[in-house]
């Protein structure tokens, strides 16, 4: 009676993750998985994110040392898990700026969701930045805000889950 299962929550990829490898190596190797991946994948995403911006990608192990950082030491494992995703999602917005396809309006919309599902903060952070890179980069109103519509997919999940949930995860 003091728990209970909230399945729309916006903290929930990290705890599915792990829960969907407890059976195959028990919680504590599965929680030390999760974070391992998201640990390397926030190099990996970095680099990503300079290839899009013609920046030399080795830099991107100049972000090794802010692994070990905040969220690491106070254990915010969705923090850790959604970061590379939003750093993944601020790439394909600037690919996305330079040619939008049907494959990135898809993409911007479903990985949107997916990030509010990872992070609120994260995702609301990392749509407010790919939309002020939108804006700015194709400087034409109209076409920037057509360009960042799928971004809008999310905002209703965002209500509903505001409305499901309200403080629990505010």
């Amino acid at each position: 009676s003091l728990l209970q299962v909230d399945w729309f929550t916006p903290y929930l990829l990290g705890y599915l993750l792990i829960y969907s490898l407890v059976p195959l190596v028990g919680i504590v190797l599965a929680s030390k998985i999760v974070i391992a991946v998201a640990l390397a994948a926030l190099p990996l995403a970095t680099a990503l994110v300079m290839s899009e911006t013609g920046t030399d990608k080795r830099w991107a192990l100049l972000s090794i040392p802010v692994l070990y950082g905040f969220s690491y030491q106070w254990g915010f494992l969705n923090f850790l898990v959604a970061a590379p995703l939003g750093l993944g999602f601020l790439a394909l917005a600037m690919r996305h700026a330079r040619r939008p396809t049907v494959w990135t309006y898809s993409s911007l919309g479903l990985l949107s969701v997916v990030l509010f599902f990872c992070h609120a903060m994260i995702c609301a952070f990392f749509c407010l930045v790919a939309a002020c890179y939108l804006i700015f980069e194709v400087r034409d109103l109209r076409k920037s805000l057509s360009r960042i519509a799928p971004m809008a997919l999310v905002l209703p999940v965002m209500l509903v889950a505001g409305f499901l949930g309200g403080a629990a995860w505010g």
